[in-house]
């Protein structure tokens, strides 16, 4: 079984790359400081004011962040897509993928930013704006619905793949994006 947090607003991938541009900018007060810590205390006591201002901005975003992923979660297994919400008022919603007309997958499927094997080629591509998505599309009847989702470790990644391969062995319509 894969599972995986939901990315709930789109606008999640942008304040993922302001975190990202923030987290490279807070190096620089931090690097000035050490350059400076023999010199005038005023140049000093300005760049730990920045210092924090940039890390208190970068622990808002990263609450925002995690507010855009926090609520529901994907699990996929060969037969069956469950949302699961962790608000007492919504349920668990299941598709049964025996209903749905096609499955739209993307070719490769990525780990995030942290786990990746190639950080800084993923980093310089986040930046100019192509961030890491992994998201599924299932339709059914020309009505198309895209579930964006963040894998957390290899071994996901692997379980996706293995569900993936079970799903072309069952004959369901798949289409690589």
């Amino acid at each position: 079984m894969f599972k995986a947090k939901l990315i709930e607003d789109l606008s999640y991938y942008r304040i993922k790359r302001k975190e990202l541009l923030l987290t490279l900018l807070i190096s620089i007060p931090a690097a000035a400081i050490s350059s400076f810590a023999t010199q005038c205390t005023a140049v000093i006591v300005g760049l730990i004011i920045v210092y924090i201002g940039l890390g208190s901005w970068l622990i808002y975003l990263q609450k925002k962040m995690k507010s855009k992923t926090n609520h529901r979660t994907i699990e996929i297994d060969a037969d069956q897509i469950h949302l699961i919400s962790s608000k007492q008022k919504e349920a668990k919603r299941t598709i049964q993928l025996k209903n749905i007309d096609k499955i739209l997958l993307k070719e490769e499927y990525n780990p995030p930013l942290d786990i990746s094997e190639d950080y800084y080629r993923d980093m310089i591509n986040e930046l100019r704006g192509n961030q890491i998505k992994n998201f599924i599309i299932l339709e059914k009847d020309d009505r198309q619905q895209q579930y964006d989702f963040i894998v957390d470790s290899h071994y996901m990644l692997k379980q996706l793949g293995k569900i993936i391969s079970n799903w072309k062995r069952k004959g369901f319509v798949i289409e690589n994006v």
